[in-house]
């Protein structure tokens, strides 16, 4: 994303933490998924459980990692017939897992791919932040991604 799209975004959510990624950086290790998945499923390491996914571009010429961006006005909650997606205070969407049918449609409005249907659980699934933890952040070894929290985004006013 680039810094003037970055620092919009930024002063519309300054008290909401928003995701930052650095594309360009990315070699694919794949790290970030399978930290993800064995955050999540405690059963070992499957990347097509994880909340993140790694997508290469056809030519190969691109990586990049597709996560949640926490829009100021997600399409993947206005897209949901159920009404099971709904948008926390710091911006995070959130899953009511008994109301989801795993229709789909979270996923065809989502213009990130950051939303999909869990291959087991059926039910939308997206990033939830491990709770806290930002374990993607962590442990990508290229410094890929990030979390502005409020902090940082003043800091680039």
């Amino acid at each position: 994303m680039d810094e003037k799209l970055l620092r919009n975004k930024a002063l519309q959510m300054m008290d909401k933490p928003i995701y930052r990624e650095l594309g360009e950086k990315c070699t694919g290790c794949r790290i970030c998924e399978m930290v993800c998945s064995l955050y999540h499923e405690k059963e070992g390491i499957n990347p097509r459980r994880s909340r993140i996914r790694v997508v290469m571009s056809r030519e190969k010429t691109s990586i990049l990692p597709m996560v949640c961006r926490s829009c100021t006005d997600p399409a993947c909650v206005a897209s949901c017939p159920q009404d099971c997606l709904t948008q926390d205070e710091s911006g995070m969407i959130v899953v009511d897992e008994s109301a989801c049918t795993a229709c789909g449609e979270c996923e065809i409005a989502c213009p990130f791919g950051a939303i999909h249907i869990h291959p087991v659980a059926d039910v939308a699934v997206t990033c939830d932040r491990c709770d806290g933890k930002f374990l993607c952040v962590n442990y990508c070894p290229e410094g890929v991604l990030d979390w502005l929290v409020p902090e940082k985004l003043r800091a680039l006013r």
